[in-house]
């Protein structure tokens, strides 16, 4: 990932941008996470979280495989927990707390309606500055890899993705 491109974020999205870069791999590795995957990750993100919302989300059916994700992206957080800790914390460590980017509630519910209807818009609850910052978030996640959004054709995973 480009530096220059992960200093523009705010401090809550560097952990789950380094860490979806690390699932994604880069130009030469096999990515660990598909397309949709990561669009999920990066919506829940940029969602508007507010409690009584996501207590109230349905999820229809719990898959495993939406389970194992969560869990392969908590490691993650675990191992930038201990790299951050051993560079002296560069980043204030309430950034680095999984519950300031990170909802497996929200993420299971958004992965599992995007299977259905994969839609920017229906990620993003038709929200101009979520979609915003869904198109910001993705393209710093996805620079130099091969889900690189300049180079990838989103519009085949996400049917209103616009570049």
């Amino acid at each position: 990932m480009e530096f220059d491109l992960l200093i523009e974020l705010s401090h809550d999205h560097i952990v789950l941008a380094c860490i979806l870069s690390s699932l994604i791999g880069g130009l030469k590795s096999s990515p660990l996470i598909q397309p949709l995957e990561v669009a999920a990750f990066v919506a829940q993100a940029v969602w508007d979280k507010e409690t009584d919302e996501i207590e109230k989300l349905p999820i229809p059916w719990l898959d495993a495989d939406v389970v194992n994700l969560c869990t392969l992206f908590l490691c993650g957080v675990s191992t930038m927990f201990f790299v951050l800790s051993t560079c002296g914390s560069p980043i204030p460590v309430i950034h680095i707390m999984p519950w300031r980017y990170f909802d497996g509630k929200l993420f299971h519910h958004l992965l599992n309606k995007a299977r259905v209807k994969p839609s920017v818009r229906e990620f993003c609850k038709n929200q101009r500055e979520t979609v915003k910052n869904f198109y910001k978030l993705l393209h710093i996640v996805t620079s130099n890899s091969i889900y690189d959004v300049d180079q990838y054709p989103w519009g085949n995973v996400l049917e209103d993705f616009e570049r």
